[in-house]
């Protein structure tokens, strides 16, 4: 949606192809509440349904995966949360080989339109903002809850902070990739949205350069996944490259200090922890050669060991957390995992049984050298075909220590203009 901004100076036609609908402005979609401490657009029409497959980490119980099936996509579900993440994430993915994403911090402050606290509730609630770290005439609303930070349990980079949400101030609704774009370019004449259509076929000819699409086909959404008749039988070697090297990243950074490992997030119940970096990995295939028939979403949640031992030690911070003196005053009172709960293998199995997940699925088309099982290059193009790009938290070589909705904004921004560029726009 992002090129929308610059169509009318363009000599050339945009289409955009939704399997979802345009929303109809209900409230679960815009008022914040529902989205922030209820399930909002999750499992609506506006939600493609899927879950992963049964976990035996798990005590195989099936978790939603929530994504975005609605002009908008993710950001008319999500939690509204919007933030980024630090510069060691994406240093890493430069190690991995996604060139140039230590040139995203001016598309960062490009889409954002910050609104700053008035200055009594500056001074009520001490907030603080550094003005030169964002942005105040892009297209995304940002703005400030009021909420207490505790400075007790504050770090050096880490620690207690104010998360601003992508609200509108004026408004006080929520701000998606809809609002922010499609909404002021949807009488433009050369952009065209056809909505509930997926594509089931991308129509390809051979050229001197090897494959190059050259259309679509739809019946009522590209996938990033392979055919069922085209899957390896086993793992491939570059992709087991990919995760050694992803591997040797991770365990350095962890010893390091310099990397964010999990999140406490307090939203008036209990407290949830969420694991910034997994050490596990994933898969998603395809089931049958229908493309209306849902993939096989394995999440391998906890086939990693380490993962389980830091969401251990996560819960019984936790823990610690509710027993500092800051919150004395409102009589905490434990109910999970609850008093029982001792030992470590009780905290292991309770994670167990317990566990779920903060939702940012990524990875599944990631940036990376091809000879790490890389699918785009740092242009976004897929390897091996031409006139092709994905662009979306599929990319993504390593989940970062953030909500994903900022990067995959100014991952768009940058990539309107490498595409702009490439075809001399």
């Amino acid at each position: 949606m992002l090129w929308i901004r610059s169509l009318p100076s363009l000599a050339t036609t945009v289409l955009i192809i939704e399997a979802g609908e345009l929303d109809q402005g209900e409230d679960f979609i815009y008022i914040p509440l529902f989205a922030g401490i209820g399930n909002g657009a999750i499992g609506t029409q506006y939600d493609w349904n899927l879950t992963y497959a049964p976990q035996p980490a798990t005590n195989n119980r099936s978790i939603a995966i929530p994504l975005g099936k609605v002009v908008g996509g993710g950001s008319c579900l999500n939690k509204m949360t919007f933030d980024l993440a630090g510069r060691e994430d994406y240093d890493r993915w430069i190690e991995v080989g996604a060139i140039g994403w230590n040139e995203l911090f001016p598309y960062f402050k490009k889409l954002t339109n910050f609104t700053t606290p008035a200055p009594e509730i500056a001074i009520e609630w001490d907030i603080q903002t550094d003005p030169s770290a964002h942005g105040y005439k892009g297209h995304v609303m940002r703005s400030v809850l009021r909420i207490d930070v505790f400075d007790s349990l504050n770090g050096d980079a880490n620690g207690a902070l104010w998360n601003p949400q992508s609200l509108d101030p004026d408004t006080k609704t929520r701000s998606n990739s809809r609002t922010a774009y499609w909404n002021s370019a949807s009488n433009r004449t050369n952009l065209h949205l056809l909505t509930g259509q997926q594509v089931t076929k991308l129509i390809t000819k051979l050229n001197n350069k090897g494959v190059k699409v050259i259309g679509v086909e739809i019946v009522s959404s590209a996938s990033s996944i392979t055919p069922a008749s085209y899957l390896p039988s086993d793992v491939d070697s570059t992709i087991l490259a990919g995760y050694e090297a992803q591997y040797k990243i991770l365990t350095r950074d962890l010893a390091s200090n310099k990397m964010p490992i999990m999140e406490f997030i307090f939203g008036g119940g209990p407290v949830l922890a969420g694991l910034q970096h997994p050490f596990s990995r994933g898969s998603v295939a395809i089931t049958s050669a229908d493309p209306f028939t849902s993939p096989s979403a394995n999440p391998g949640f906890l086939t990693h060991q380490t993962d389980l031992l830091l969401l251990s030690a996560a819960a019984k911070y936790a823990r610690k957390i509710i027993n500092t003196p800051i919150f004395a005053p409102l009589s905490p009172v434990e109910t999970v995992p609850g008093p029982s709960i001792q030992t470590d293998a009780d905290f292991e199995a309770w994670v167990r049984s317990t566990i779920g997940t903060t939702f940012h699925p990524s990875g599944t088309t990631s940036m990376m050298n091809r000879q790490y099982g890389g699918v785009v290059d740092s242009n976004y193009k897929v390897y091996g075909v031409d006139n092709l790009r994905v662009v979306d938290a599929g990319t993504f070589p390593m989940i970062q220590s953030a909500h994903l909705q900022v990067t995959v904004y100014a991952m768009a921004e940058r990539a309107s203009d490498a595409i702009k560029k490439s075809w001399r726009l």
